[in-house]
């Protein structure tokens, strides 16, 4: 599938949404210029972005290839990682598709484009003040409904904990396992599929406090509310990876792995949670600091 977008610019997208049947791909209102290169060396070029005064959503139907919505609207919705891709019929007849795209996302773009985005880190390092300046991330979800051809954006002000760097038991996993579903309507591609009630994330502002307290949190999206988190001290967090029991039966059976810092001891390491509890089952030790990471992927043996 191909889509035209304006030209002059190239719209700026981090990631996209994936599900059993579709694929969601959000242009940011923000758009690469290509013509003025010398500003994106200068000041990098996030920071040299152009901004337009739209969100563009397009859902492309992955079993024909064709685009099965194309809507531009006038919220203004900024993000890096998406979450999670559900597919729900609204009705029994198989009339009436919804594919929503679940997002960690900024109702404005300081986060990306701004003075005191994250990657500023020469402006990180000057002060706390600083630092305490970093936006803060919401859940958002874009519901797309393919026969009505409407994009509702509803953002999630019940949880206040920003966050970064999400996954579920099903990212980056593949085949049945990527998929959540539930016992709905079997047309048009078989059950429906869900959001995956927990979401596991780096937080930062940590319970309400300064930016650089972080911690790994679980989140419950049926509930709305933090279920447990892990946090110490001068221990910094990176995004974790999911390793699912083979044996399990509930969705958060299974553990995390997450690279962690520990700054008291000027370390990094590993760090294996239950990913029901949140309690640590063990940790591994490197004997050296490492940068933080992000962006890995349990491989199980084959």
């Amino acid at each position: 599938a191909s889509f035209p977008f304006e030209g002059g610019t190239t719209p700026y997208m981090h990631s996209f949404g994936l599900s059993r049947n579709h694929a969601v791909i959000v242009l940011q209102p923000l758009r690469i210029n290509t013509a003025n290169l010398g500003q994106s060396v200068e000041v990098g070029f996030l920071r040299a972005m152009d901004h337009v005064d739209y969100t563009r959503i397009v859902v492309v139907d992955l079993n024909s290839g064709d685009i099965a919505l194309d809507k531009s609207i006038d919220e203004k919705v900024y993000f890096y990682h998406t979450v999670s891709t559900a597919e729900i019929m609204n009705d029994g007849n198989g009339d009436d598709l919804e594919v929503s795209l679940r997002l960690c996302a900024y109702e404005t773009s300081d986060m990306i484009t701004g003075e005191h985005q994250f990657m500023r880190l020469e402006q990180a390092r000057q002060s706390k003040e600083l630092r305490n300046k970093i936006s803060k991330s919401k859940f958002c979800d874009l519901r797309c409904n393919l026969s009505k051809q409407t994009v509702n954006v509803e953002w999630n002000n019940e949880i206040q904990q920003p966050f970064e760097l999400p996954i579920t038991r099903y990212s980056r996993s593949y085949g049945e396992d990527a998929y959540p579903t539930t016992g709905g309507s079997k047309e048009k591609g078989g059950q429906d599929q869900l959001h995956p009630r927990y979401v596991y994330a780096f937080g930062y502002y940590a319970h309400g406090g300064e930016y650089e307290n972080w911690g790994l949190f679980k989140f419950d999206m049926e509930e709305n509310k933090i279920v447990d988190c892990y946090i110490e001290d001068s221990v910094y967090i990176s995004e974790p990876a999911f390793v699912a029991d083979p044996e399990g039966t509930s969705e958060d059976d299974g553990v995390l792995l997450t690279h962690a810092y520990f700054g008291r001891e000027r370390q990094t390491k590993l760090l294996v949670l239950d990913a029901k509890t949140m309690k640590v089952l063990a940790e591994a030790p490197t004997g050296h600091r490492a940068p933080l990471d992000f962006h890995g992927a349990w491989i199980p043996a084959l």
